[in-house]
C-alpha cells in the first residue's frame, strides 16, 4: 500500500506545478532568530514567502502548502535561516553558559569573562556575516566569483573569532587546552554563518523540489502506487515463463 503522506505531498506539488507556480528556494521571513539548535537560529526567524497563486479549492494556497510539507533541511524540520540573520543576546548567553559548563568553569568571574569574550567573537562573526550576505546575493549565480568570495569570507570569519580567543588566553580565562576544546565545541558557529546555512538550506530545498517534481510527474501519469501492481505483473510473467520452460522440458523428456 503506498505511503499516503508521501502521496499527499506529491499531490500538493503536482498541483502547484500544474498551476505554473515553481516552488521558491528562498523564503522572505527572517529578522532576529530565537534559540533553536546548535547555532541558535530559528524561532522568530521563520520563513514567510508571498501569497502565491490560489488553488481551485476555495482559495487554498497550493504553493505554500507544498513548501510547508517539504520544509527546510534534509529531514524538513529545520527553521528557515535567512542571509544575515542574527541570534539574540539571551540565546547567545544561554549557549555560552552551556559551553562554560562543558569546560568546567565554576568561578563566577571567570564564567562572566568567558561569556563576555565569547559574545565578542560571536558579534564580530555576525558583523562579517552581514557583509557576506550582501556579497553572496550579488555573486551566488557566478560560480567563479562565488568561490573567490567564499574564501575571503572564510578568512574574515576566522579573524572575527581570533581576537576574542586571544583575550581568553591573555586574561587567563581559559588555558590553551580549554580554548582548543571551546573551538571544537563551537565549530558550528565558526565554520558557518547564517548566510552559509541559508545557502545550504537552499541547495537541499532545490534538490528535494526536483525529486518531488519527478515523483509528481510520475504520480500524474498514474505511476503513484502503481509500483506494487507492476511488481506483481513482473513476478507473474516470470512464473509463467518458468512454467513454460518446465513444460517444454517435460515434453522433450517424454519424447526421448
Amino acid at each position: 500500500m503506498p505511503d499516503l503522506k508521501k502521496l499527499f505531498v506529491v499531490a500538493l506539488i503536482a498541483g502547484a506545478f500544474a498551476l505554473a507556480m515553481p516552488l521558491s528556494a528562498q523564503g522572505m521571513g527572517g529578522g532576529k532568530g530565537g534559540y533553536g539548535g546548535k547555532g541558535g537560529y530559528g524561532g522568530k526567524g521563520g520563513y514567510g514567502g508571498g501569497t502565491g497563486q490560489k488553488g481551485p479549492s476555495g482559495g487554498q494556497d497550493w504553493r505554500k502548502k507544498a513548501e510547508d510539507e517539504i520544509g527546510w533541511g534534509e529531514d524538513g524540520t529545520e527553521e528557515r535561516i535567512e542571509p544575515g540573520d542574527t541570534v539574540d543576546k539571551d540565546a547567545k548567553e544561554e549557549r555560552l553558559e552551556a559551553e562554560a559548563d562543558k569546560l568546567g568553569l565554576e568561578d563566577k568571574k571567570i564564567r562572566k569573562d568567558f561569556i563576555k569574550y565569547g559574545k565578542l567573537g560571536w558579534d564580530k562573526a555576525e558583523k562579517e556575516d552581514s557583509r557576506w550576505a550582501k556579497v553572496y546575493k550579488k555573486v551566488k549565480d557566478d560560480e567563479e566569483a562565488l568561490k573567490k568570495e567564499q574564501e575571503k569570507h572564510k578568512e574574515k570569519l576566522d579573524e572575527a573569532w581570533a581576537d576574542a580567543d586571544e583575550d581568553q588566553l591573555k586574561k587567563e580565562v581559559l588555558t590553551e587546552e580549554q580554548l582548543e576544546q571551546f573551538k571544537k565545541n563551537t565549530e558550528d558557529l565558526r565554520k558557518e554563518t547564517a548566510t552559509d546555512k541559508s545557502a545550504r538550506q537552499d541547495e537541499i530545498r532545490a534538490r528535494k523540489v526536483e525529486e518531488y517534481k519527478k515523483r509528481a510527474s510520475e504520480w500524474a501519469k498514474g505511476g503513484a502506487g502503481g509500483g506494487d501492481d507492476n511488481e506483481v505483473k513482473k513476478e507473474k510473467k516470470d512464473e509463467e515463463g518458468e512454467d513454460s520452460a518446465d513444460s517444454d522440458k517435460e515434453k522433450k523428456d517424454s519424447e526421448d
